[in-house]
């Protein structure tokens, strides 16, 4: 190699991983593949270097730190080779149980929190307390872990595992910058998949990666020993968390942090009864969480479904301290969200300077959307809101002393019995502006300001002040109620919104007639 060329000319090296067939003595070469992922924390990475693990390998019990940064203009590369993705198990398999009481079990273990036992394979119940602990369950006090297996059988019989204590998460950035990780799988993790574990990270993208019953999954910008690590220009795209105790993708304390095109599902649903061993003020099972300090930070495209606890998205930015909360903005764009299976908000908002546009949500008997803590500039445009029982609204803003609301060309349609639509509460109806929306229930037409029930549109919108002029009480005439949502030809949302200087819709065809609703005509 010519001695003149410049760190960033390297050529690129290449080390391979193999769960089964690596050797630590080996050189890393296809044919000679590593074992150990522990070895990455101290290699020598040059940027444009990757590092590949073997798709189909389960790497157990097994996280690693990032050495080194890339550049610019060459990324140092993690992802998967040969067939399907890697997984990166946090479990280890213990086989030293002692008999404790009964059919109660306990092994010593002396760690930081241990969130998840698996007993052959199914996600254990956490309880309170070792005494009576039922089938199924486990509890981790005093130094010991205890579990009670489900037939009551023999803990060494089975298979049971959890993390060891010291792989809590599968893939620290250690304030790395000009990454990208493309196409591994994490499983298991007691506290998460990908996260930036201290301050500077800046340019990485995680890509194609799947997170499963872990506690969390990818973590940007969440503040560690109570310091945040604002890390700048991440983008999580086309990943999916599931199964996972808490929320799947958690951005904020940061800048240009972007959630694109993924999916989180199954939300919540093994947290009862209380499956943490973890203070309740500490969870968040929600789909997205956007905390405090997110300044231009994206969530779009994303499908969230099927929340049994916590939100699909929620945005805290309102959180900001000063002088920040004039500065942070959040847009929140372009998402399915289906929280039918739950009592659960679709969105809530809490920003400012917040945008929520071309949404399709499918509330159950929570509300759609619902805006707390007294936002500021919260922007909610072109959104198609079904909710189709229960007390929920679909705006929801109870309480609230809020500062520019504007509220327009969005479709609400009850499809149940009660139809409650906005519960408006400001102190002025200069605070809340609303026009070109579609109202549609199956009974009665209800609208709220201030506690105030008001049932014809014509009092609506005389008691906020002559807004919503354009607006109609009528039938969108979806293709699909309320499957398929672009509009048909009948269909009475056309053009009654107004110009918002809107460029696309939920399905990026631009917006010309300025249609109520996430898609245009």
């Amino acid at each position: 190699m010519p001695t003149h060329l410049k760190r960033y000319e390297y050529p690129r090296h290449t080390y391979h991983f193999d769960s089964v067939a690596g050797n630590d003595a080996y050189t890393g070469q296809a044919d000679k593949p590593l074992k150990s992922l522990s070895l990455i924390s101290s290699m020598n990475l040059l940027p444009g270097d990757r590092v590949l693990l073997k798709g189909g390998s389960t790497f157990k019990g097994e996280w690693f730190s990032i050495p080194v940064n890339g550049t610019k203009r060459k990324n140092i590369y993690f992802g998967s080779y040969g067939t399907g993705h890697a997984i990166i198990d946090g479990t280890i398999q213990y086989t030293d149980w002692v008999l404790y009481s009964g059919a109660v079990y306990r092994r010593s273990h002396v760690s930081a929190n241990t969130t998840q036992v698996f007993a052959n394979g199914n996600r254990m119940i956490y309880a309170a307390t070792e005494v009576g602990l039922p089938a199924g369950a486990f509890y981790y006090g005093g130094g010991y872990v205890y579990v009670r297996m489900s037939d009551d059988s023999n803990p060494n019989s089975g298979t049971v595992e959890y993390g060891n204590g010291t792989n809590g998460l599968a893939i620290k950035l250690n304030g790395k910058s000009h990454l990208v990780f493309d196409g591994i799988d994490f499983a298991k993790m007691n506290y998460g998949a990908i996260n930036d574990d201290v301050a500077g990270s800046k340019f990485v993208t995680i890509k194609n990666c799947t997170s499963s019953f872990t506690c969390r999954a990818f973590l940007i910008g969440v503040t560690i020993a109570g310091v945040p690590t604002y890390p700048t220009d991440i983008t999580i795209q086309n990943c999916v968390g599931y199964d996972d105790l808490d929320v799947p993708f958690w951005i904020g304390h940061g800048t240009r942090l972007y959630v694109l095109n993924s999916e989180a599902y199954n939300i919540g649903k093994d947290v009862s009864p209380q499956a943490k061993n973890y203070p309740t003020a500490t969870h968040f099972p929600d789909g997205i969480l956007i905390s405090s300090e997110a300044i231009d930070c994206i969530v779009q495209g994303n499908y969230i479904h099927d929340c049994y606890e916590g939100q699909g998205i929620i945005d805290e930015v309102s959180l900001v301290p000063a002088p920040l909360t004039k500065t942070v903005s959040v847009l929140i764009e372009g998402n399915h969200i289906d929280t039918s299976t739950g009592d659960v908000p679709a969105i809530s908002a809490a920003g400012a300077n917040t945008t929520i546009r071309n949404n399709w949500i499918n509330a159950g008997s929570g509300t759609a959307i619902m805006l707390a803590n007294a936002p500021t500039n919260i922007y909610i445009y072109h959104n198609t809101i079904i909710s189709p029982s229960g007390s929920g609204h679909s705006l929801d803003t109870t309480n609230q002393t809020m500062t520019a609301c504007k509220v327009k060309n969005n479709i609400f349609i009850r499809a149940g019995s009660t139809n409650r639509y906005c519960n408006v509460a400001v102190n002025s109806a200069a605070s809340y502006e609303c026009d070109g929306n579609l109202y549609y229930g199956a009974s009665t037409h209800r609208w709220f300001r201030s506690g105030t029930e008001y049932t014809a549109l014509a009092n609506w919108q005389a008691v906020i002040g002559g807004g919503d002029t354009g607006a109609i009480v009528d039938n969108a005439h979806f293709v699909t109620d309320y499957t398929n949502v672009h509009l048909q030809d009948i269909s009475h949302a056309r053009g009654i919104g107004v110009d918002l200087d809107i460029p696309n819709d939920y399905d990026q065809v631009p917006i010309i007639n300025f249609d109520a609703g996430c898609l245009q005509y």
